[in-house]
């Protein structure tokens, strides 16, 4: 340990951690676990598991302490304050990331539930605090708006007559400046600075979600995670200008959606743009995107499929051959480099970046992730010739059974990377297991991982998980629809099956920007198979196959669909949950020889490539083994397959 005296602060160094003296005040660093003058704790601090401060318990001289409580919503927003009762002392409201009105209780108010608003009720009280609907209970709250600078600080706050009832003035770094008490009306006092700034009044320090940040000095007081790669001053902030520059900590999903699969809100018969293709639905990536957080500083982005257009993508491209893949590779990073150009981002700045894809979107996913990692130096992401700059954290990809198909009968997929790069913290893939089409139609799908016999990995910062399901390619990652109906009516619901895992595992890879998911229900459970009943179609689609690479993309083994064994499971486990309307049941000898047997349909009248419905009520419980809670009417398989 080392203890430096700097001008009257002084800091007691420790390898990866600090501990802070300023003045007699000490800051232990144990996760900035408590504050203290001389041996006497004043302040202590607790922490949840994604490291928001979630209380602070303030000691006085004579032994009394008084807690304070903190909620937060998924995007890390402080929403309210509470007492140690469990009392909501105030409320926060933001527009995106910018604090726009707090509402008081000064005799605190009981919370109205324990689980946060739906979208829909959120917005209505919203509406109904900031601009006087009546669709919100309000109580005795005392309502303050707020305004701020170029930076995103608050710098006043007027009542609901708009009188200004509090100032706020800074030093150039952040610090607020003393304001005369004539300025100061209601007792009203607010603690937050520049953006994810909270002032501590205990040591004058703001928290800033991870490091500690002194504005007398304009310095975080710990070093940046990165070291050199975060700049040459690893305790600087927004590189030494702080008056063009602020230091958020940035949030990015890109979403890149499968073959036909478009945005559903563009109406069919549209002459401008290309939605969802008529007898579609939205596709699993799309549901991803529609839970996924937006905010004009936090944007998700979407990336419609080959075969569709979106005012962001006019390239429609050729679904037989995969143009138009690399026009949305190419979106992609023009999407990231000008979100970072608009944050003001510098080299301390920090960027969670979430990817999803589903078939040649999640081969287009896979490319690019490669490509941006490639660009980055020690995680350190730049654009505009190095003057802008941000630090990306590749938090979650997340793919629905990659089929590049690229070039005719796929002769231009080697010309990919679809490695998963190390520097993606959580990587899954969710793989169909019924998926025949192979041979000249080319549904080969490529792995997460580096050969068939290998595990699946939970380590830290290095997961990596395959998890195979029951259905064809679609019934994984969604869009079927009715055929020939032009109707958005979904033709099976089999995909929410995937869609739900998928959901869960980017919870438990730290994506909290999800919302409710609104699809863990399967009423309709058909099984499809795009090659259809027909023995005509064998010699032309034999199964497909399913190659593995190393995170360099040079395939390292390859095996059949119907060999293949995920955890244990594979097509012949599939069958004891599938009840067929198939004219043939086919297998695979050792020499690659199907032999087929034939039964009648039960219900000829049904499209050709419904071959199936599978018992929800048995496959739920195979579900739960996995974490996967889904419900289901469990309709007649046999009924419910005749009808459609």
């Amino acid at each position: 340990m080392i203890v430096l005296p700097v001008f009257g602060l002084f800091l007691l160094g420790i390898f990866q951690g600090i501990l802070l003296y300023r003045a007699k005040t000490t800051l232990d660093y144990a996760a900035f676990m408590a504050a203290r003058s001389g041996a006497m704790n004043f302040a202590r601090y607790r922490y949840n598991a994604t490291g928001e401060r979630i209380a602070k318990i303030v000691d006085s001289r004579s032994g009394h302490s008084k807690e304070t409580l903190y909620l937060y919503d998924q995007q890390r927003h402080r929403q309210a304050k509470l007492d140690a009762a469990g009392h909501i002392l105030r409320q926060y409201f933001w527009l995106g990331d910018k604090l726009v009105a707090v509402v008081d209780y000064p005799e605190g108010r009981k919370p109205l539930g324990n689980q946060e608003p739906d979208t829909f009720n959120k917005l209505n009280q919203y509406i109904g605090y900031l601009w006087g609907g009546s669709l919100v209970h309000t109580g005795s709250g005392r309502i303050s708006y707020l305004l701020h600078n170029h930076l995103g600080a608050p710098i006043a706050a007027t009542d609901a007559q708009a009188k200004v009832i509090w100032r706020a003035h800074y030093g150039p770094y952040g610090q607020q400046l003393d304001v005369a008490d004539s300025l100061v009306k209601d007792h009203f006092s607010l603690s937050l600075r520049n953006p994810g700034q909270w002032q501590d009044k205990e040591s004058g320090l703001y928290y800033n979600d991870h490091r500690y940040y002194d504005p007398a000095t304009g310095r975080y007081l710990s070093p940046d995670p990165l070291g050199l790669a975060g700049g040459l001053n690893a305790y600087a902030y927004v590189a030494a200008n702080p008056v063009s520059f602020f230091d958020p900590y940035g949030l990015l999903l890109m979403a890149f959606d499968g073959t036909g699969n478009g945005d559903p809100r563009i109406p069919i018969g549209s002459k401008q743009y290309t939605g969802v293709l008529p007898g579609g639905s939205p596709s699993n990536v799309w549901k991803f995107y529609d839970s996924y957080h937006n905010s004009n500083s936090d944007p998700r982005c979407y990336i419609t499929g080959i075969g569709t257009t979106s005012k962001d993508m006019t390239s429609k491209g050729n679904m037989g051959n995969g143009d138009g893949f690399w026009q949305r590779v190419k979106l992609a990073t023009t999407d990231l480099n000008n979100f970072i150009s608009s944050k003001f981002y510098t080299s301390g700045s920090w960027i969670n970046l979430d990817v999803v894809g589903f078939s040649r979107g999640a081969a287009e996913a896979r490319e690019w992730v490669n490509e941006i990692a490639s660009a980055t130096q020690d995680g350190l992401y730049s654009v505009d010739q190095g003057k802008k700059s941000a630090c990306i954290n590749f938090r979650f990809e997340g793919l629905f059974d990659t089929v590049p198909h690229l070039g005719y009968m796929g002769g231009d997929n080697s010309s990919l990377n679809l490695g998963i790069p190390k520097q993606v913290h959580y990587a899954v893939q969710a793989l169909a297991l019924n998926e025949n089409r192979g041979g000249m139609a080319n549904f080969d799908a490529y792995s997460i991982m580096p050969g068939s016999k290998a595990a699946n990995s939970t380590a830290p910062d290095a997961t990596r998980i395959e998890q195979g399901f029951i259905g064809s390619h679609s019934d994984i990652g969604g869009g079927y629809g009715i055929p020939n109906n032009d109707k958005r009516t979904p033709n099976g619901d089999l995909s929410n099956v995937a869609f739900t895992w998928m959901y869960n595992q980017a919870k438990t890879a730290g994506v909290t920007e999800l919302g409710k998911n609104d699809y863990d229900t399967v009423n309709s459970p058909i099984l499809h198979d795009m090659v259809g009943t027909s023995p005509l179609w064998l010699p032309i689609y034999p199964t497909r196959t399913i190659y593995y690479v190393d995170e360099n993309g040079k395939v390292k083994a390859q095996v059949r669909e119907d060999k293949l064994n995920v955890n244990g499971i594979n097509q012949k486990w599939s069958n004891q949950f599938i009840t067929r309307n198939h004219g043939q049941i086919c297998t695979t000898d050792e020499f690659g020889q199907q032999q087929c047997t034939y039964t009648d349909r039960p219900c000829p009248q049904t499209d050709n490539q419904i071959v199936g419905m599978v018992d929800m009520k048995s496959y739920e419980a195979w579900l739960k083994t996995i974490g996967v809670n889904i419900t289901s009417s469990n309709p007649s398989p046999t009924s419910q397959m005749c009808t459609n």
